[in-house]
């Protein structure tokens, strides 16, 4: 199996692809009126506090918060959706980098958890962790915990977060959302959508690349 599909968080991405594409073939339910439950669910101020409380503790406790993306981003604008990421993604964070002090290692073990830790004693200035913020294929969990695990210093770690991710959470939640819109209505993608959808895939190739070139230096200490 390929690496970035033994993550918890792409198996459950991929899960999630898999049971929209299936929804979408035989749609048992139709997708207008899906959409509109979604709507009034999602615009309950108490259940848009609660998705910004579960997104932060599943990041706090090493868990796949980026889930809550499929609950916002779908429902409301663009920008909405992006702070309501955020506001639970860098409380996730920071509650993580705070229960990773007293650790030595991620509690949950990974092929590139020590990659990560190694790259940070390396460098791990603003630029880096912002990198790996912004480019899919990087468990935002084990930046977290190496992060505090490490002791990194936290105005720059939160800084990178709220820069790496608000581009990260924009673009899902454009391409989403814009995606969702030309669904409901029937109608084909426009510009902004396309924008990010290409973005997106520009992000991806960035990651792929990183993370290449991270598992290449690597392999060459090792040697």
């Amino acid at each position: 199996m390929p690496a970035m599909f033994k993550s918890p968080g792409m198996l459950l991405l991929l899960a999630l692809v898999v049971a929209g594409v299936s929804f979408a073939i035989w749609e048992p339910i139709p997708l207008e009126q899906l959409l509109a439950w979604g709507e009034r669910f999602a615009s309950n101020p108490a259940i848009l506090a609660g998705l910004i409380l579960l997104q932060a503790l599943m990041f706090t406790f090493a868990l796949p918060g980026s889930v809550v993306l499929w609950m916002v981003a779908p429902f409301h604008a663009p920008w909405l959706s992006t702070l309501i990421l955020l506001a639970g993604s860098l409380s996730g964070a920071a509650g993580a980098r705070y229960f990773s002090r007293r650790l030595r290692q991620p509690p949950a073990q990974q092929e590139n958890a020590s990659t990560i830790i190694r790259l940070f004693r390396q460098r791990a200035d603003f630029f880096t962790q912002c990198a790996l913020r912004a480019l899919p294929g990087f468990p935002h969990s084990l930046i977290n915990y190496s992060a505090g695990i490490l002791r990194l210093p936290l105005a720059t770690f939160m800084l990178a977060a709220l820069v790496g991710l608000g581009i990260k959470w924009g673009v899902y939640s454009t391409a989403i959302h814009g995606a969702a819109e030309a669904a409901e209505d029937h109608s084909g993608l426009d510009a902004t959508t396309i924008g990010a959808l290409v973005l997106l895939a520009a992000l991806m190739l960035g990651g792929a690349w990183l993370r290449r070139r991270i598992e290449k230096r690597e392999g060459g200490e090792q040697d």
